[in-house]
């Protein structure tokens, strides 16, 4: 580092590096149209059951942290000025169209050849995954965008070796994103949480950032959830949180695990045994759907908070096998590849008898199809229903070769660069992973949209700037001393 690199000065930067934020706004330009054509021909949005009840609340003032109550109430700010699905799926295109094209231009900075970042650009802009998250209102879709800024984030650590946290207002940034990401799903934090963690013990040099950064987490997200919903009266997710312990007790109801009879009696109150409870290792609904007594549950979860955690910690230490390889099946969709035998995905678009396109569930609210391109309705349908079918779906749709292509390509630039700091650029991927591992209720590709998103994105460009610089003869990384100064312009 000369002199004149010291503090204070900003060395020159090629044309392409100064021209950060407008090449940023061409490669999302291809998303942003893509996505747009999809909200004019699905107009004003697409709406699931959970997305209409998410509607109504909003729109009545009774929150409830079924679905989180603070996406809820993201829905409600960014409808104010207009009162339609369609306001928040724009905010969505765009949000998730400027940050692809974010994540193009900065990752090519490390070697990507621009033919193969354009590529990236149009697979992303095509994925029929992400065209219909981004006009779908589900709270996936926030999730996802900030476990992508989240990586984003570890990129610019990882590149600037730690510097970019001395900052202050990237830690503080780092904070609020983390608080989001905790925030917009039940099992965000471990997300979060378990990113900020890993940044910590690495980046041990940089302890009082990422202590401030972990404290703006923690005040924003107990802070939200406690006197925030509060002063809001949001009502509690009843027995939600049960929901991984309900569909582990009826992996062991199926099984024969032996039940005491004090444990039957329990049982019995909330949905009578027999030979098993209604149960499928791909899906929860089975044994919560139509005919399960949640209101028998709730009253006995207020009454004795920990009488089902007693059962299935009792059934868990007589027959661990059983949680095991439920766990192992209904965890499927994160690591196996290809569809297994009664796993399915579901989009909140469908056709009826009358092979009319539905993309808003029925409702009382007044919410309608009302199509701007009708004639885009079939064939972007026809196309949604191809890409699931199962030569396709696994590419197009399941996230596990996504998330072993992100673990490839960290791998691939760690070995190219020599800096095995890289690998952590898949940490909130991992760390999100982690957490659905335990927790799974179904095998929606919404669930694990974060690995298909950054995957797809940051994994295949890391993969080709790593060939690139193979190829080239080039194996050191970028100049931890020039970082700084590029980075302040991509952020």
């Amino acid at each position: 580092m000369t002199p004149e690199d010291g503090p204070g000065h900003n060395p020159p930067l090629p044309p392409r590096q100064l021209s950060g934020a407008r090449e940023s706004l061409r490669y999302a330009l291809p998303c942003a149209v893509v996505w747009g054509t999809y909200l004019l021909a699905y107009w004003p949005g697409v709406m699931s059951y959970d997305s209409i009840q998410q509607w109504e609340q909003m729109t009545t003032g009774q929150l409830n942290n079924w679905h989180p109550a603070f996406h809820t109430m993201t829905n409600w700010l960014l409808t104010r000025p207009w009162l339609s699905p369609a306001a928040v799926a724009l905010a969505q295109i765009a949000t998730l169209a400027l940050l692809v094209g974010w994540t193009v231009a900065r990752i090519s900075r490390l070697g990507t050849p621009s033919v193969a970042a354009w590529v990236v650009t149009l697979l992303a802009a095509f994925s029929p995954l992400n065209a219909i998250m981004a006009v779908t209102l589900w709270k996936d879709v926030p999730y996802s965008i900030t476990v992508l800024v989240l990586t984003l984030f570890v990129l610019e650590i990882v590149t600037s070796d730690g510097k970019w946290l001395d900052r202050r207002r990237h830690w503080i940034g780092l904070g609020i994103v983390a608080a989001l990401a905790a925030l917009y799903r039940h099992n965000g934090p471990a997300a979060a949480l378990g990113t900020l963690v890993v940044l910590a013990v690495v980046y041990r040099q940089h302890r009082w950032p990422m202590v401030g950064a972990a404290s703006v987490a923690l005040i924003l997200w107990l802070g939200v959830r406690g006197p925030l919903y509060s002063a809001l009266d949001v009502g509690s997710s009843t027995w939600a949180p049960y929901q991984p312990l309900i569909h582990q007790v009826a992996a062991h109801t199926v099984a024969s695990t032996p039940l005491t009879d004090d444990e039957r009696a329990y049982l019995d109150r909330i949905q009578p045994v027999g030979d098993g409870w209604p149960y499928s290792c791909y899906w929860t609904f089975p044994t919560v759907g139509a005919t399960f007594r949640r209101d028998a549950l709730w009253t006995m979860i207020q009454d004795d908070r920990l009488g089902l955690v007693r059962v299935w910690w009792r059934l868990t230490r007589s027959a661990p096998w059983v949680n095991i390889r439920h766990m192992a099946c209904a965890s499927s969709i994160i690591w196996q590849v290809s569809s297994p035998n009664g796993g399915f995905y579901s989009t909140a678009i469908w056709v009826d008898g009358d092979k009319r396109v539905r993309t808003i569930h029925s409702n009382e609210l007044g919410l309608r199809s009302q199509p701007v391109l009708p004639a885009l309705r079939g064939p972007l349908t026809k196309w949604i229903w191809m890409s699931l079918s199962d030569s396709l779906q696994w590419l197009l749709w399941r996230p596990a070769i996504w998330l072993y292509v992100l673990l490839g390509g960290v791998l691939l630039i760690s070995i190219q660069t020599h800096r095995w700091a890289y690998l952590l650029v898949a940490a909130p991927v991992i760390c999100h992973s982690a957490g659905l591992l335990l927790t799974n209720l179904g095998q929606e590709a919404r669930f694990h949209y974060p690995a298909h998103l950054v995957g797809l994105v940051v994994g295949v460009l890391l993969v080709c700037a790593a060939i690139a610089r193979a190829t080239s003869g080039s194996s050191t990384s970028v100049s931890v001393d020039e970082r700084p100064a590029v980075l302040d312009r991509s952020t």
